[in-house]
């Protein structure tokens, strides 16, 4: 083998090396939380057929994985978490009020 043969070889894996860590490291949504999202999806439409919402909720996910590092989803989540949880309370407590 030529060393110029060679030399794209080696080029050749190194760039589909890079390309592979890069994708790895933007779409980093560890397993056991996106089941957990599809779980949380297909429950929270229960008036909708389970298999489509699997697949609809499936690809919410994938498309959040390649938009958002997991750290950056982990802390909007959060947010809107608490977010609700103010919303809920400040509910409770008109509610409680009228």
């Amino acid at each position: 083998m030529s060393a110029l043969v060679r030399s794209a070889a080696v080029a050749t894996l190194l760039l589909a090396a890079a390309l592979t860590l890069g994708a790895a490291s933007v779409n980093d949504f560890p397993t056991i939380d996106r089941v957990l999202f599809v779980e949380n999806c297909v429950r929270d439409h229960p008036n909708r057929p389970r298999q489509e919402m699997l697949y609809k909720c499936s690809c919410a996910v994938d498309a959040m994985a390649g938009e958002f590092a997991y750290d950056e989803y982990v802390e909007l989540a959060t947010r809107a978490r608490s977010r609700e949880s103010v919303a809920r309370l400040f509910a409770r407590a008109a509610r409680g009020k009228a």
